[in-house]
């Protein structure tokens, strides 16, 4: 068995020659892209604020900066498509009404799915887990500011 995916006579075979060629060297450029491509969801980004009443995607690690207008508004938050997520609420401008972002099940062990930013500056910090039952779920791992949760 090959010591790497990547040694010469793995490439070879993948071409079908049994020896390096540009077919080889296609074929290691297409599982380093595909292998990239997997890691790409844990690494962390900036996702932008789908505002008042807009969703926020469970396919990606990274900060959502909340945004309120005058009024109360909501967001929801997609189920985790991968272990290992970590998606962190952060309130950044507050302009008068609360953010009230509901997840698609309980985060925490009392079974709140619902958490209210009321005050600039609260984060609160989620991570995809496994739960009990085998399915992925957002876990609540940091709420330093005590932000309220409901649900």
């Amino acid at each position: 068995m090959p010591s790497s995916y990547f040694d010469a006579p793995t490439l070879a075979a993948l071409d079908g020659t049994g020896a390096p060629s540009p077919m080889g060297m296609l074929a290691k450029t297409v599982l380093l892209g595909t292998l990239l491509n997997a890691l790409a969801p844990l690494a962390p980004q900036d996702i932008a604020d789908p505002g008042d009443a807009g969703a926020i995607g469970g396919l990606q690690s990274g900060t959502v900066r909340l945004v309120s207008g005058a009024g109360g508004e909501t967001r929801t938050v997609d189920a985790p498509e991968y272990p290992g997520l970590r998606l962190a609420l952060f309130f950044q401008t507050d302009g008068g009404g609360n953010v009230a972002v509901t997840f698609p099940a309980d985060f925490n062990g009392a079974g709140n799915n619902v958490i209210t930013h009321d005050t600039a500056g609260e984060v609160a910090v989620f991570e995809s887990l496994y739960t009990a039952s085998g399915t992925l779920a957002w876990r609540l791992v940091a709420n330093p500011e005590s932000v309220p949760v409901s649900g």
